[in-house]
């Protein structure tokens, strides 16, 4: 189930779309008869696929802006991937679609006198909902194996340290780490600044720094997963840090225990 401060979000992004659907059309259809009329075809066959067309591209249009806004939140709020994520997202992409789909059903059937054309606005829909599926599917992949990227870089090594700043041991060594989160960022600082890479101790840098700005805010999550991702990317710098990612989510209020 999706979290209720996400699905509060897309509710919220969604509606804005959805407010100006029935505008748009009417704008797209007043331009498609004002054609119509420039052309001298007004009242032909012609005209009328052209005017039934719009229902079709517009379904299509509002189907992916959707989406798009859909995925934008995902990725910002930095949504979790749990069991059944992609088939949630994907019924409440269509739920939102629902009643346009019956609008434009609708008004095509009325238009062409209770026909439909082919192919059916319904097969239309179908291979919509197929596309966004697959890539529904593949979004929640890729946050899949950035989670599990991340987790690696906690678990794949075990550090035995007694104090902020000091060595780092492997084996038996019983000491306990205690990373002292008022100076945590300036610990991070002093790290990063060992870096002999330039290039890299720069982008280092401007991680550590959006994290602090953003501690205690709702902001830091994006922030922290953006560090996570860096030192992924970068297993010797990750060494050298993930002593202090436990400690860096107390500046997280919404992170998951």
């Amino acid at each position: 189930m999706l979290p209720a401060s996400t699905k509060s979000l897309l509710d919220e992004v969604t509606s804005l779309q959805l407010s100006d659907r029935a505008d748009v059309l009417d704008t797209l259809i007043r331009r498609k008869a004002e054609q119509a009329v420039t052309q001298g075809v007004q009242g032909s066959e012609f005209a009328l696929y052209g005017k039934t067309k719009l229902y079709y591209d517009h379904f299509e249009e509002l189907s992916n802006q959707l989406w798009l806004e859909i995925r934008k939140i995902c990725d910002d709020t930095h949504v979790s991937p749990y069991p059944g994520c992609e088939l949630d997202v994907f019924d409440y992409w269509k739920q939102r679609l629902s009643g346009v789909y019956e609008e434009n059903r609708g008004c095509i059937y009325a238009l062409l006198g209770g026909r439909m054309p082919k192919p059916a606005f319904q097969d239309h829909r179908d291979r919509i909902e197929q596309r966004v599926k697959t890539d529904i599917n593949v979004f929640f992949a890729k946050r899949k194996a950035q989670v599990e990227k991340e987790r690696t870089i906690m678990t794949s090594n075990v550090y035995n340290l007694s104090g902020a700043n000091s060595r780092v041991t492997h084996g038996n060594d019983s000491s306990v780490n205690t990373v002292n989160t008022t100076t945590i960022f300036q610990d991070l600082q002093s790290a990063a600044n060992e870096v002999t890479d330039a290039e890299l101790r720069a982008q280092l840098t401007t991680l550590i720094r959006q994290m602090e700005e953003t501690a205690k805010t709702p902001g830091f999550l994006k922030a922290y997963n953006q560090f996570t991702s860096f030192l992924a990317d970068h297993i010797q710098i990750a060494q050298a840090m993930a002593v202090y990612l436990p400690a860096l989510k107390e500046f997280a209020p919404l992170f998951a225990s």
